[in-house]
């Protein structure tokens, strides 16, 4: 059963409704675009046009309910690990968890669904999100992981397509469906958008694998370079269906988005954003050298995993330098770490600033006030947090 009654489902919805409203009405497209920019690097193109598609659907869900199909929205995003499809959703969940609170952007692992008899997660998991929002005509966007796993086809040892029943499961869901939790809950997805998230690696070497001619040249003779701009090339639904993907399933999203491999340029401003986040998330200064900046671009131009690796990294060996800092730290000193190259990664201290120092004091005020159960004024403290921040 649903946690919301009828009565709190309308008030929900017409409350979203107005927000929905007042942010079409108030923000325009080149703000929405700019501030979800800032998370996805070296994706312009292909970035500008996921969102056009999602605002065009958001505004169609206060257009009246026959104008509302949102399976006309649904896309998928074919891009390598490490290029930004991930940070796609995250970016566009943290935006509307200011901008539109209750409009649910969502991110379901399909990997993890399989046929009837095998242990595995219900189909109408998927949508735990949306009952648990008491919603009945689900409305919000919906990301599939490793969306490209259950398109592949997959055969048991007696030749049957298991994957086949999963891709059954999901066009109800997909092509907008009333479909039933476990508890007996019922829900409509007519209204929902579904983006498909996965690399399509499998797709794409079976293309590049493919016979093929060049020319007049036979196939042996195809150079390396052809062979690699085959393979990382836009992929196409016919690819897909061509590889045996399910044409019926396909068939209810409108258009893939190819995300590209990222140029050095686009690595290095990851690689100053994953600099910046690091820093700030352990509480150091950091200073990159062009030296580690120059090996952590060729490792990731290198590496399937793209620019999680670039993350990873960074945090392994800033760690290995902050736990030795932290060992020998002097009382109101900063932790500076220096990355000179990916080998030689150095330590130093810095005194607070004037300004830390009136904070740390103000701090310790606190903590005197409340063991002397002295009660701490509110405004004097919200006035206190308005200064550190």
């Amino acid at each position: 059963m649903n946690d919301y009654t009828k009565e709190e489902n309308k008030a929900n919805k017409l409350t979203i409704e107005a927000q929905i409203y007042n942010w079409i009405r108030n923000v325009t497209f080149s703000e929405f675009y700019n501030e979800i920019s800032k998370r996805i690097i070296g994706q312009d193109k292909m970035l500008c046009k996921i969102l056009a598609e999602v605002r065009s659907y958001i505004e169609s869900l206060i257009m009246g309910e026959e104008k509302t199909c949102g399976n006309r929205h649904n896309i998928i995003i074919a891009a390598g690990s490490g290029t930004g499809k991930t940070e796609t959703y995250r970016a566009l969940r943290d935006y509307f968890e200011i901008h539109i609170p209750g409009f649910l952007v969502t991110i379901f692992d399909v990997s993890s669904l399989t046929a009837s008899g095998f242990k595995g997660c219900d189909p109408s998991d998927i949508l735990l999100p949306y009952y648990r929002a008491g919603q009945t005509k689900a409305f919000g966007i919906c990301f599939l992981d490793e969306f490209d796993k259950k398109i592949n086809p997959s055969h048991s040892g007696t030749g049957e397509n298991v994957n086949a029943e999963v891709q059954s499961q999901l066009l109800t869901i997909i092509e907008g469906g009333i479909i039933y939790n476990k508890q007996g809950a019922k829900i409509s997805t007519e209204h929902m958008m579904f983006v498909g998230l996965g690399s399509f690696d499998v797709f794409r070497k079976n293309r590049s694998e493919a016979p093929r001619q060049i020319g007049i040249m036979k196939d042996d003779e195809r150079s390396k370079e052809d062979e690699k701009r085959d393979h990382f090339s836009p992929l196409e639904m016919e690819d897909i269906i061509e590889a045996g993907g399910s044409w019926e399933l396909l068939g209810r999203f409108s258009y893939i988005v190819n995300y590209n491999k990222l140029s050095k340029e686009a690595i290095k401003q990851v690689i100053d954003k994953a600099a910046q986040d690091e820093a700030d998330a352990i509480g150091i200064n950091l200073t990159l050298e062009d030296r580690a900046i120059h090996e952590l671009t060729e490792i990731s131009i290198n590496s399937k995993f793209g620019c999680r690796f670039i993350y990873s990294k960074l945090h392994d060996v800033i760690m290995d330098a902050y736990m030795q800092a932290l060992c020998e730290l002097p009382k109101e000193h900063n932790i500076l770490v220096n990355i000179h190259s990916l080998g030689n990664v150095t330590y130093a201290f810095i005194p607070y600033t004037a300004k830390q120092k009136r904070n740390e004091k103000m701090f310790q005020t606190i903590f005197e006030m409340e063991d002397d159960e002295n009660e701490v004024p509110e405004d004097w403290i919200n006035d206190f947090i308005g200064k550190w921040e």
